[in-house]
């Protein structure tokens, strides 16, 4: 049982939490919190038989072009640099972005990621599609940094942060 479930079953706190975020990406997590009426809100999809956040991704777009129907459960977490996703979400997120990118992209290779990209030699910025996801709900969440740049002192490439999950591992509680 978490945190929150264990308060709340005890009445010391509300049965919800808000997950804000800053636009230089921090933020701060609030058990008990109803928010505010200008705050995105979803709702956690508790038919998993799993104990984690999980919500419900409804659709994607990148750029104007929309994936409908996904009906996608993630697991909710803001502590992570790259996001892991199965297909067919994997696919339309990068083949997408890919098709979109103006910059040369590198070969697969296991030293990075699948979707990496050179930068010339004097480039010190790049255009990125635009990434949404719609949750269940209907509350769209953008997505700040879809990308990472790799530092200029190693290689002027930057990367896709969305990781393709080729095999899962479950895990129930017994």
């Amino acid at each position: 049982m978490d945190v929150l479930s264990i308060l709340a079953s005890q009445g010391i706190i509300g049965n919800s939490f808000s997950l804000c975020f800053s636009p230089n990406g921090k933020g701060r997590l609030i058990f008990g919190d109803k928010g505010t009426r200008n705050q995105k809100r979803t709702p956690l999809d508790l038919t998993t038989e799993n104990e984690a956040h999980n919500v419900l991704i409804e659709d994607i777009v990148v750029n104007q072009n929309v994936f409908k129907h996904v009906g996608l459960t993630v697991f909710f977490d803001s502590g992570t640099t790259f996001t892991v996703l199965s297909d067919p979400a994997y696919t339309f997120i990068a083949d997408n972005f890919n098709s979109l990118i103006k910059e040369p992209r590198k070969q697969p290779s296991p030293r990075y990621f699948e979707y990496c990209y050179d930068l010339s030699q004097n480039q010190s910025s790049y255009w990125t599609p635009t990434l949404s996801l719609i949750m269940k709900g209907g509350q769209k969440f953008d997505v700040l940094f879809p990308t990472f740049h790799l530092h200029p002192v190693f290689a002027q490439l930057y990367f896709l942060r969305i990781i393709f999950l080729k095999c899962c591992l479950l895990f129930k509680k017994i």
